[in-house]
């Protein structure tokens, strides 16, 4: 049926508490959570992400996959989303953004910043079969990239923090190459379920 995949961690970024329970229960049901963690607002859902890049000792680890509410205070979903899509240590995170009405003009500016994929929260909430396979189809993609720069910074002698420029360029114009392929196997997914 599904391919064995390697838990992951993710980030849920999510104000009410009871849109997140709902959120993590659902994501927990795909079955391939190693842990979760959770930003109540957009400057928390940031932070996050970039004490793990910077290698604090009591931060979680990158995340492999994040869910962005697109209604985050402080600093919203979509601000979040440009954020980091337009830094390259964060650009390679696959990332779903949740909405509780969907808008076909927010659903066109997630595209634009290239989330991978633009869902009402029912969608999310309920498990349905779609949002499982992407979740499950985003995680291997997570996996690959993840063995991909953990290789990359093998090779060079380095941590993946410690990356010179040029190395992250490539390491970046890669991921690029990567997240424009599984797109389209998002949307494939999609399209079949």
């Amino acid at each position: 049926m599904y391919e064995t995949i390697k838990p992951i961690d993710v980030l849920v970024g999510e104000a009410r508490d009871g849109h997140a329970e709902l959120v993590e229960a659902s994501v927990r049901g795909s079955g391939i959570v190693n842990n979760l963690y959770r930003g109540r607002n957009g400057e928390e859902t940031l932070a996050l992400v970039r004490d793990a890049w910077r290698g604090c000792t009591d931060a979680i680890d990158a995340p492999s996959l994040i869910l962005l509410d697109c209604g985050l205070p402080r600093v919203g979903g979509v601000d979040v989303l440009r954020v980091l899509r337009n830094d390259r240590r964060y650009s390679w995170i696959p990332i779903i953004m949740m909405t509780t009405a969907y808008s076909r003009q927010q659903a066109e500016q997630c595209r634009r910043l290239r989330c991978e994929a633009y869902l009402t929260k029912w969608t999310v909430f309920l498990g349905l079969p779609g949002f499982v396979s992407k979740v499950r189809v985003l995680a291997n993609r997570a996996m690959r990239i993840a063995s991909r720069r953990l290789s990359t910074s093998q090779i060079h002698g380095h941590c993946p923090v410690a990356l010179d420029r040029h190395s992250m360029l490539d390491a970046a114009q890669i991921d690029r190459h990567e997240q424009e392929r599984i797109a389209k196997e998002v949307n494939d997914a999609s399209v079949a379920s």
